[in-house]
């Protein structure tokens, strides 16, 4: 019975496929489904399936043809409880016949065990996840082109709630294909172009952090997502943390397996904190509570319609229920749970800050731990990096890495105070760099950090990029520009600008510019700032001695390290000679720049600037103005003497025996005496030897009591000398100074040299040194000149008296040249000259005539051209016409008579015209 049963549906069915295809198209295409048509009603033919109602009905025809094709009429037969949404003939406009039938998968279109009522739908939306290939999102959605209310993954149903009434099914007619739906990327990507253009906000962080992990797409598989925007990773990330995570400088997916793992994890650790388990959207009627990949739970609703999402830690979202090809996706402005249980470290940071490489070297030194957090206890600490794109390709050892730390929390704007323009301020910090125990012994290498207009520096050389830092936990991160390396030599360290050369010479001939280690570190005490050139005689002394040379510098190195910034030291070492040393420093309230040292081998103290030390890779330099020379350095005024090339004074001072006991003596209960030098050649210009019966005086002029030395060295006040005559010093710059006799002429003499003598007495101020002075002070400049007078009223004066004169000898000469040019004058005075000449005066002129008949000649025979160009006679003033005679064609005499008998030339022979 129950095989003829079946073939009597089959029988049927094919009867009602047959007569479907006769009804009329066009009363097809225009007949509505009533929403409120009872199921109850029964259709012309008592039989009806899923197949019969494609059939009947022309739009399905296409699909249908690809059901049949796709030999699935059988299979759509023989299932019971679902939804069939069967796309339109539009849906497949631009398909031909040759479509891929293999390709096509009834599947796509079917709601296994769930039957979808439009009825159900109103004023909702629900999330299909169950008996599906993929999700779908279906609900009342209001489509103005279509006229339609309801919607399937956004696709307008057009043709709703057919039933057949022999299977347990509806079918929905839907405008397009079911299309499998994209990936998430993609999908976020869909929805950033619209909210931008919308909202003004973007999607691309975490699109960017799932491309980044490893098999993302297992996370979320069947579950829930929620996008939070970009604003959302600013505002819960800085951006350090940000550059970290998503690897802005392309870094981290090349870097050494622990550290691409570690970051690795944190994206992950994000992501999944934004995965929740299940399918969940749609209408919401009361609050779920979901939990997320690392099991925190949030309580989850929406409103009535289900388009609008919320939670416990955000507000509504954005954009609801998008479906991806394995689950759902909600889009949210913010999201505070993006970060929870998220910790970031320094090593996090160094990555942000684009410091790889720096991070990688100290994986491969093995000190990576410095810049991770530790589990029980994360110690304060401040690391300095090059800043961004500044340590590719540097090449850090341990010590250079281990130099960048400090051990301590350094806040640059809280530590330094606030200066006033032009100002300076410096503090010297301990770095991590403790390693060297033959060089420093236990001591670590030290960094000084200097606060000045233009901002921070590291040891004067690099500048602080920010003065505020990076804080990741009790890490303090500052970054710099340029190439913080530890401390090199003794000679690399020294500043070119500290003019220290001359003692650096000094330390090379030593060969003492790579000290012995010693396990303590070395304290050298260097002279600078032009310190040989204050005493340029000493120096010379110096230069010439390779043992006193030795004597000297030896003395200014220490074992043992002192810096400025220690506080009450009292220190006992030695130093490398072997002498033992006590150091103490004392500090002046009124003086807050420097630091004064004692030491017991020297006999005037240290002065030191606070915070300026050197620091070389075996201890401290300590740069100073040296004013005096070790204790234990015995130089004596004559051997100061001698090195002025000027010997010739101490065979001067042997003729007077009280002279020289004042020089020479070692007493340390008498007074000392320095003495000026003149040059050797300045000696003998100035006609000074030994028998000069001023000599004593003379040399009494150049010596100087002991106590009134440092008016000189210094060139203040007035230095009396041992004959009674006073001094005076014009200090024309650092290095030059004159003297002059006071109330004497204003001859001055200027010194080039000068070296004092280590020999001390009881009284501390009176010092013995030697002056090398360009000539010598003369004994006549001692009285002013009488007639010397001061300016301006006497010069004045004076200037009006020439002007006087000048003016009466100018118009004399006027009157006498007025009157020379009187004829009368002239005549008389040319008679007067002609009667005193002799013929044979040398003085006579060439072309003459005798004395006897000068006057004639010159009265009587004056030529003249008349207008006409005749030759005439012009008589005197005082002549008769009578008297008047024409010159003769022919002279007497000739041309060549008429010469002088002193002429070595005679006249030109000229013929006459004819």
């Amino acid at each position: 019975m129950k095989y003829i049963t079946i073939l009597l549906f089959y029988i049927c069915s094919t009867i009602q496929l047959c007569l479907s295809r006769e009804i009329d198209t066009a009363l097809l295409s225009n007949e509505q489904v009533d929403e409120n048509k009872s199921t109850d009603e029964k259709p012309d033919f008592p039989f009806t399936t899923v197949i019969d109602i494609l059939s009947s009905n022309v739009q399905f025809s296409t699909f249908l043809r690809l059901v049949q094709r796709s030999g699935n009429i059988n299979h759509l037969n023989d299932l019971q409880n679902f939804t069939l949404f069967a796309p339109v003939n539009s849906a497949f406009v631009g398909y031909d016949e040759n479509i891929n039938i293999s390709a096509f998968d009834i599947n796509d279109y079917i709601f296994h065990n769930y039957m979808v009522h439009t009825e159900d739908l109103i004023n909702t939306t629900r999330i299909i996840s169950e008996g599906v290939k993929y999700p779908y999102v279906i609900g009342q959605s209001w489509d103005s082109m279509t006229k339609t209310r309801f919607k399937i993954n956004r696709i307008p149903i057009v043709e709703p709630d057919l039933t057949p009434n022999f299977q347990n099914a509806t079918v929905h007619g839907i405008l397009n294909n079911l299309k499998e739906p994209l990936s998430l990327s993609d999908v976020i990507t869909d929805e950033n172009y619209q909210l931008h253009d919308q909202l003004d906000l973007t999607f691309e962080n975490l699109k960017r952090l799932i491309g980044k992990i490893p098999e993302s797409d297992k996370l979320i598989d069947y579950n829930t997502v929620i996008i939070p925007s970009d604003d959302s990773f600013e505002r819960h990330l800085n951006s350090v943390e940000l550059k970290y995570l998503l690897d802005s400088y392309n870094n981290l997916d090349r870097m050494q397996r622990p550290v691409r793992q570690k970051w690795i994890n944190h994206m992950e650790s994000m992501y999944r904190n934004l995965i929740y388990k299940g399918i969940h959207g749609g209408s919401i009627i009361k609050s779920e509570i979901l939990t997320n990949l690392n099991n925190d739970s949030i309580s989850f609703g929406s409103n009535k319609q289900g388009t609008r999402h919320s939670s416990n830690i955000t507000t509504d979202s954005l954009v609801s229920n998008e479906i991806f090809n394995s689950g759902v996706a909600h889009f949210y402005e913010d999201m505070a749970i993006l970060t929870k249980d998220i910790a970031f470290d320094a090593e996090n940071y160094l990555h942000g800050l684009n410091c790889s490489g720096f991070v990688s070297e100290m994986y491969f030194r093995n000190i990576e731990s410095m810049i991770q957090n530790r589990d029980d206890t994360d110690e304060k600490m401040t690391i300095f990096v090059p800043e961004s794109n500044q340590n590719d390709g540097m090449g850090f050892t341990k010590s250079t890495l281990l130099y960048h730390f400090m051990n301590e929390q350094v806040w640059l704007e809280e530590d330094f105070p606030v200066l006033s323009r032009g100002e300076s301020f410096t503090k010297i910090f301990n770095s991590s760099f403790c390693s060297s125990v033959k060089k420093l012994g236990n001591n670590c290498q030290r960094v000084k950090i200097t606060k000045r207009g233009d901002g921070y520096w590291i040891n004067d050389k690099l500048k602080i990029t920010l003065s505020k830092p990076y804080i990741v936990g009790n890490k303090l991160i500052y970054t710099f520009s340029g190439d913080l390396t530890t401390p090199g030599d003794l000679i690399l360290s020294v500043p070119p600008f500290s003019h220290c050369s001359k003692s650096i010479s000094f330390l090379r001939q030593l060969n003492l510019l790579e000290l012995i280690p010693n396990h303590e570190g070395y304290t050298v005490l260097l002279p600078c700032f032009n310190s040989w050139g204050s005493i340029s005689l000493t120096m010379d002394l110096v230069e010439r001695d390779l043992s006193l040379m030795e004597e000297v510098m030896k003395n200014y190195i220490l074992n043992g390290l002192y810096y400025t910034d220690m506080d009450d030291v009292s220190l006992d070492t030695t130093n490398i000679l072997g002498n033992k040393v006590q150091l103490k420093t004392t500090d002046d309230q009124n003086d807050s720049k420097n630091i004064e040292l004692e030491l017991n081998t020297m006999f005037d103290n240290i002065t030191l600037v606070k915070t300026d030390d050197i620091f070389f890779n075996q201890g401290v330099l300590q740069p100073f103005q040296m004013m005096d020379l070790p204790k234990s350095v015995n130089i004596s005024i004559k051997q100061l003497i001698e090195v002025t090339d000027s010997s010739e004074i101490i065979t001067f001072l042997n003729k007077f025996e009280d002279l020289s006991h004042k020089l020479f003596h070692r007493s340390p209960e008498s007074d000392l005496y320095s003495i000026l030098i003149p040059t050797y050649s300045s000696l003998i210009f100035e006609d000074i030897n030994i028998n000069s019966t001023t000599l004593e005086k003379f040399l009494k002029l150049h010596i100087i009591k002991g106590n009134e030395t440092a008016g000189l060295i210094n060139c203040t006040g007035d230095i009396k000398t041992d004959l009674g005559q006073t001094l005076e010093c014009r200090k024309v710059s650092d290095t030059e100074s004159f003297l002059k006799i006071k109330g004497g002429s204003d001859n001055e003499v200027r010194i080039l040299k000068k070296g004092c003598s280590t020999t001390r007495n009881k009284d501390i101020n009176q010092r013995a040194c030697v002056f090398l002075i360009d000539r010598p002070l003369s004994l006549s400049w001692t009285n002013r000149y009488n007639y010397h007078f001061s300016f301006p009223l006497m010069a004045i004066a004076t200037g009006a008296v020439i002007g006087v004169l000048f003016v009466m000898s100018l118009f004399c000469c006027m009157v006498v040249l007025k009157v020379g040019k009187d004829p009368s004058h002239r005549h008389g005075e040319s008679n007067d000259e002609e009667q005193a000449r002799d013929e044979h005066d040398p003085r006579r002129p060439l072309l003459s005539v005798s004395s006897n008949n000068v006057r004639s000649y010159t009265n009587q025979h004056r030529m003249i051209r008349t207008p006409n160009g005749l030759n005439g006679a012009v008589t005197g003033s005082n002549e008769n016409s009578s008297n008047t005679s024409v010159i003769p064609k022919r002279s007497s005499k000739s041309a060549s008579q008429a010469y002088s008998t002193n002429s070595t030339a005679t006249p030109i022979n000229v013929s006459p015209r004819n």
